[in-house]
Parts: structure tokens; C-alpha cells; sequence
């Protein structure tokens, strides 16, 4: 976000200034009540010289840098250009006569388009049927945040997905306190439970047990082709599930990742463009639901069936007892082959800003969550180290 101040009118003797909000890729102006001589004003300082002004324009941008980040939505600039003229920065939110209640807005909010909307939903449903609207803004305390909790793992939500709830909560409660709706700031301290999440990968040599299998049926091969795509691109099922023969451009393949429109190009793997032209030149077409179902019959059929070690939370998740033996293939989803691509990139010495580009990930701690290597591929790619010969 960029916050600058600048004439209105440059070729005349006085002018009003403005105040200009550059965020996103778009630009909010709003007069901030002051005229100067133009010959005074300092294009690049901001300033006038006047120290009564020059003071007020600092006033002003502190007030907005106080109330907007990085993170401020289009209603939030919005309603921060409308304190400008009021004096009261300090003061705290404005409380509004007759302001929606939290269930109110939070409603609105989760109907709001992206591309995490089913999810968004989902929150608002999960949060009314836990908590009752008797709770409001000002009455969402820590007794608020220790209950929700203690339900949440009542019913037995994963400890990430209760994180998840409580980020979107905070989210909606900081939205709420900007717009002036309260003053409640207890929101502020609340910790999002997190924890690494159990996931497997598949390896070089499972990946071609797929490839090669003789064995599947017309609709386990496009299944098995869907997951190849996904290992060859190391991207989401919403992206890989999409490509067609429009997306080849020469030697190359070009796709917008759904959930942050970057725009990924990477080489043409002669397999990709053999799965799409078999596939009439498109991805088969599958429900994520179906596909999840179908990989795990695929990749027992294959002989995907290693015993791996699988931690309590996640057995509990699941519903199985201690003792179960978990097979390899009981653990493969979707996002399994997205792991397995980012892992064999990895494994194959590209480095981690490159697979970033690739997977979208904006750090290599986000990235290292997905790449998943075992102690013995460890050796050996040490063992290929200049260091150790």
C-alpha cells in the first residue's frame, strides 16, 4: 500500500491537495481539505514548507497508515478516506448507530466472491451451529475464544481446521473494529491452533508403477491421467484438472493458478501432451470427490501397499483404532501428486526459489511443508554433494 499526497490543480496559483491511495492495482482519491500555494509545495518531500500544514499531513497519513495494511479491503480504504476531515485518529473506531451485529456481517462476508467462498461458508455455518447468536461484537472476549475452542475439540475438528476458524473469525472481527463497529480488541491475542499436518508423496518409482500399469480399466486410466498431470505440474487439483491442449504454447505449458491468478510456465513434458491427446485434448473430466475415491483403488491395484507409519491425530481423524496397519494407498488424495512433483523437483536439484515459482508458494518454509524426503533420499542426495567428496 502507498500513501502520497499531491495538487489537484498544477498550473494555477492555489490548489486544493489531495490525498491518493495506491493499493492492489487500484487508486482512491480523496481531498483532504487543505489549499497551498503551488509554488510552495514539494512534489517529492509532500510538503509545503508551512509547519502548520505539514503537520496536519502527517496527521493524516499516520491516521490512515493506523487503520489500513497490506491486508485492507476496498470497504476498509474506503471508510478510512471518510475520517479524514473528522480530527479524531486517536479516538478509537467510530461506533455507528444501528451497525450490524457480527452474525450480520459475518454473513455478508462469507458470501463474498472468491475463490475461498465453499470455505467461507462453510466457517459461518460451523461457528453459528457452535456458538448460538448470542455472542456480538463486544461480547466476544477470551471466554468467547476458550469455549469455541473446547467445542471445537468436542466434535473433533483437526487442530489446523479449528486454526482456520479462528483465523476467519479474527479476520471478520478486525474488519468490524476498522469499520467502527466496536471497540473490542480481546480478538487481538487469540493464538490460531496450528499443527504440521500428516501427508504423504509418492516416489519416482510409485509414480511409474502408475504409468506403467497394464492392468486399469478406461476410467482407472484417466484417473491415473489426472494424477500424472498433477505430478507433472506440481499443482492444485483446481489447476491441473483444468489444462487442455489450449494451454500448450511450442515447447512450453501456460495456466493462471485459481487461487492466486499467478501465472505459472513451465516446460511441455512429452507426457502431458500425450495424456491430453488421448484425453481428447482435454484433462478428464472428474469431480475432486470421485477422483480422491478412485486414486486410493488405482494405487492399491497397482501394488502401491508399503505399511507407513501414520500419527494418532490423524488415525483419530480418520477413525481408525492404534493397532490398524495403514497401507500407502489409504493416504493418497489430490494433493499427494502436487507434493510428489514439488518433492521430485526437488530431489532432481532445482532449486527452491525455482519450485516456488512453480507451486506458488511465497516461502521455502511453506514450500519445505510439502516436499517430503526420507532419511535415505536424504543420504543420497547428500552423498552427491561436492562437500562430502
Amino acid at each position: 500500500m502507498n500513501i502520497t499526497f499531491a495538487l489537484v490543480y498544477q498550473n494555477k496559483k492555489v490548489s486544493p491537495l489531495r490525498v491518493i491511495i495506491t493499493h492492489k492495482g487500484k487508486v482512491w482519491r480523496k481531498s483532504v481539505g487543505i489549499s497551498v500555494t503551488t509554488a510552495d509545495w514539494s512534489k517529492t518531500r509532500h510538503r509545503t514548507g508551512t509547519p502548520s500544514i505539514d503537520k496536519k499531513l502527517i496527521e493524516i497519513r499516520n491516521g490512515l497508515e493506523s487503520m489500513l495494511d497490506n491486508d485492507s479491503t476496498t470497504s476498509e480504504i474506503e471508510y478510512a478516506l471518510t475520517r479524514i476531515n473528522d480530527g479524531h485518529w486517536n479516538d478509537g473506531p467510530i461506533i455507528e448507530q444501528g451497525s450490524p451485529s457480527f452474525w450480520q456481517y459475518f454473513k455478508e462476508w462469507s458470501e463474498r466472491p472468491c475463490t475461498s467462498l465453499r470455505q467461507h461458508r462453510s466457517t459461518y455455518k460451523t461457528i453459528l451451529s457452535l456458538m448460538g447468536e448470542r455472542w456480538d461484537w463486544d461480547t466476544m472476549d477470551n471466554r468467547f475464544y476458550h469455549q469455541i475452542i473446547k467445542k471445537m475439540e468436542a466434535e473433533g475438528y483437526a487442530v489446523n481446521y479449528q486454526g482456520n476458524i479462528i483465523q476467519r473469525i479474527k479476520t471478520v472481527l478486525s474488519e468490524g473494529r476498522k469499520a467502527g463497529y466496536h471497540n473490542n480488541t480481546c480478538y487481538q491475542e487469540w493464538k490460531r491452533p496450528t499443527e504440521d499436518s500428516f501427508s504423504i508423496a509418492l516416489t519416482e518409482d510409485e509414480m511409474m508403477m502408475l504409468w506403467n500399469a497394464e492392468n486399469l480399466t478406461p476410467g482407472e486410466q484417466k484417473v491415473r491421467d489426472l494424477a500424472w498431470l498433477g505430478y507433472l505440474t506440481a499443482s492444485r487439483y483446481s489447476d491441473y484438472s483444468r489444462l487442455s491442449v489450449n494451454n500448450i504454447y511450442g515447447d512450453a505449458i501456460r495456466f493462471f493458478q485459481k487461487k492466486t491468478d499467478g501465472e505459472v510456465l513451465i516446460p511441455c513434458s512429452p507426457k502431458i501432451k500425450a495424456i491430453l491427446e488421448r484425453n481428447n485434448g482435454r484433462a478428464p473430466k472428474m469431480v475432486d470427490q470421485v477422483f480422491n475415491r478412485e486414486i486410493k483403488n488405482v494405487c492399491r491395484k497397482v501394488g502401491i501397499t508399503d505399511v507407513i507409519q501414520v500419527p494418532k491425530s490423524t488415525r483419530l481423524k480418520k477413525g481408525w483404532d492404534d493397532n490398524k496397519a495403514v497401507e500407502k494407498w489409504e493416504m493418497v488424495s489430490s494433493h499427494s501428486f502436487r507434493r510428489s512433483g514439488a518433492s521430485a523437483l526437488y530431489r532432481s536439484g532445482v532449486p527452491a526459489r525455482v519450485v516456488r515459482y512453480l507451486t506458488g508458494h511465497s516461502t521455502d518454509k511453506q514450500l519445505f511443508k510439502y516436499i517430503k524426503i526420507d532419511k535415505e533420499e536424504g543420504l543420497e542426495l547428500l552423498a552427491r554433494s561436492a562437500f562430502f567428496k
